[in-house]
């Protein structure tokens, strides 16, 4: 994943939403079980391409797209679970290239 220095030190990952909107968030294995207790925010998936076990969990989506976890709108948002959100969601930088293409599919600017 590239990463522009620039703009992670202008962006605000807490307050922006654009990857909630954007991604599905996989759940590694010691999160799904943690998350397991959690419909609201965990969805378990069936694929049929295979056998998975256990089956992927993700983390739920609204019917609009977003992340069960995030709550606000757009630009004014903040994610309920911050402390304890998933790894892809600790691992995903502000300002990456993945960030920046979220940002302008939602017609968010980085200036």
């Amino acid at each position: 994943m590239e990463h522009d220095s620039r703009a992670s030190v202008e962006l605000d990952c807490r307050q922006c939403g654009a990857c909630c909107l954007t991604f599905d968030v996989l759940l590694n294995t010691g999160e799904s079980a943690a998350f397991a207790a959690r419909p609201d925010l965990v969805s378990l998936t069936v694929l049929y391409n295979g056998p998975f076990f256990p089956p992927p969990r993700f983390m739920r989506r609204e019917a609009d797209g977003r992340c069960a976890a995030l709550s606000g709108g757009l630009s004014a948002c903040h994610c309920t679970i911050y402390e304890d959100r998933p790894t892809l969601c600790r691992e995903f930088e502000a300002g990456s290239a993945d960030c920046l293409a979220a940002r302008a599919r939602l017609g968010i600017g980085t200036d």
